[in-house]
Order: structure tokens, then C-alpha cells, then sequence
């Protein structure tokens, strides 16, 4: 999941941690670590002049290109399992594997002549605009920034939370809004697999990990309900905690607490 939370400035947000919820499958390959490629390769912008407001980008190869279609499968994924995180609130992040001085600006390209700007705030977050009719299967989120460096991931945050603090519902609900974003690019052998359970987020036989943001130094992560405690443990080769998202004996409303290292 991405745990990263939203960041209306920190107000929607109340402190909560930000991380990544990444999927792997036991035994077999990683899931969709590498699925969150949304660009259309259809699209060649290498050669294309991209402007932003306040922000021209001359000659930007591969732009980061996001299916408007595929994140609204995961705002309808959001919908249709908002009994897990009554409260919570999606937004989308672009996250980056680089600095990047130049000021994130996105836009929604509705066709090769129409397009609409799209409020981000200085975290990354921003929330999908809505559109209908035709334009939806062709439009598409479109950044200032390069496809394979910056990607788009879904979150979900309930208020609230202290610093360090997940919901393990608004974990579960971002796992959910993931999957229908990015599960038609999994594996055959795991899409099999989860045919029967909903996706991989209920399957006691997939590993989900919550990955700390990058730059955290979190030391451990407890899952806390009432008087019972559990230390998530660490995979050393992925750097996530293992996060037992499919144990119903753990409610939505227990908490994944991070404890960091200190500066």
C-alpha cells in the first residue's frame, strides 16, 4: 500500500506515516513492484514541448504518463470498500527516486489540443480530478517529471493519526485501490491465484510490506490493537515490514506504529 499518506498540507493527513505497500508473492516472483508503469507506450513525447503554467519543459523524454482510466478503477476500488477507512480520504502522489529542483506541475490532457491543470501540493499529492464521457479511456495525468524516476501511487488516510501512525483499514483500502490499478499487469500465476480472494490483499499466501518512505529511518514497526502487540519483521532484501493485512483476527482498527532511529 502506499502508505505514503496524504498531505493536504499535514491537515488530512494528521502526521500519519508515509510509505509504500509493495506486494510480493511467497515462493514465487515479486508482484507488482514494477507494475506501476502507467505510461501509454503509445504516446511518444520525446520530442514534445510540455508547458506548465510557470514551468516549460523543452525536449522531455519520456514523461511521466499516468491512464486516467486506470486510476479511476482505483477511486472505484475506493468506493465500493470504504467500510474499511470510513473516514479516510484518496489522493495520489508522485513520488521520486531523485531530487528534482524544478517545482512538480501536473495536468490532465483530455486530447492533443485540450488539457487541464491539477493542483499538487508540495509533497506530490493531488487529487483526480473528475471527468465522463469519451475522454475518460484516452486522457491522461501528465508530469513534469520522468517516466521510471517519478511514479504514481494511490493513498488513503484516515485523520486523526499521530506521526508514525497507520490505520490498519486505511492500509487494507490503499491495498485494494492498488490491486485495481495496477492487478492486470501482475503476473498470470498470481492473478490465478487471487481470482478466488478478491486480489492478493485477503491471500495469507502473498507478503505485503510496508516500505518506509524514502529518507525515514524507521527502526521497527509494532502492530497494536488493545493490550496485544506485534513486531512486524523486516525483510532485509526488500527493506519492508511484513504486514499481516489478511488476519481478520487483527480489526481495521488496529495500528501499525513506526519507531525511529533517532537523528
Amino acid at each position: 500500500m502506499h502508505f505514503e499518506t496524504v498531505n493536504q498540507s499535514k491537515k488530512i493527513m494528521g502526521g500519519s506515516i508515509a510509505s509504500i505497500l509493495f506486494i510480493s508473492l511467497i515462493l514465487l516472483w515479486p508482484l507488482f513492484t514494477n507494475a506501476q508503469n502507467l505510461v501509454d507506450s503509445s504516446s511518444d513525447k520525446s520530442n514534445v514541448e510540455t508547458e506548465f503554467s510557470t514551468v516549460t519543459i523543452t525536449g522531455f523524454g519520456n514523461a511521466l504518463a499516468a491512464s486516467y482510466e486506470r486510476l479511476q478503477r482505483g477511486v472505484s476500488a475506493f468506493n465500493a470498500n470504504s467500510q474499511l477507512a470510513p473516514l479516510a480520504v484518496l489522493k495520489f502522489r508522485v513520488s521520486e527516486s531523485e531530487k528534482n529542483n524544478i517545482p512538480l506541475a501536473l495536468r490532465l490532457e483530455l486530447d492533443d489540443r485540450h488539457w487541464l491543470p491539477i493542483e499538487v501540493d508540495v509533497e506530490g499529492y493531488f487529487v483526480l480530478p473528475e471527468i465522463t464521457g469519451p475522454q475518460v479511456k484516452t486522457a491522461q495525468i501528465v508530469a513534469n517529471r520522468k517516466n521510471g524516476i517519478a511514479k504514481i501511487e494511490p493513498n488513503t488516510t484516515s485523520p486523526g493519526l499521530a506521526v508514525g501512525t497507520s490505520r490498519l483499514g486505511d492500509l487494507r483500502l490503499t491495498c485494494s485501490v492498488r490491486w485495481a490499478i495496477y492487478g492486470e499487469d501482475a503476473p498470470l500465476a498470481l492473478r490465478a491465484m487471487t481470482a478466488l480472494t478478491d486480489g492478493p490483499c485477503n491471500n495469507r499466501l502473498i507478503r505485503m510490506y510496508v516500505m518506509p518512505r524514502a529518507g525515514e529511518k524507521t527502526k521497527k514497526i509494532f502492530l497494536q490493537e488493545g493490550n496485544r502487540k506485534l513486531e512486524l519483521v523486516e525483510d532485509g532484501i526488500r527493506r519492508g515490514f511484513i504486514t499481516p493485512l489478511h488476519d481478520q483476527s487483527w480489526s481495521n482498527e488496529a495500528r501499525s506504529v513506526s519507531e525511529f532511529n533517532p537523528e
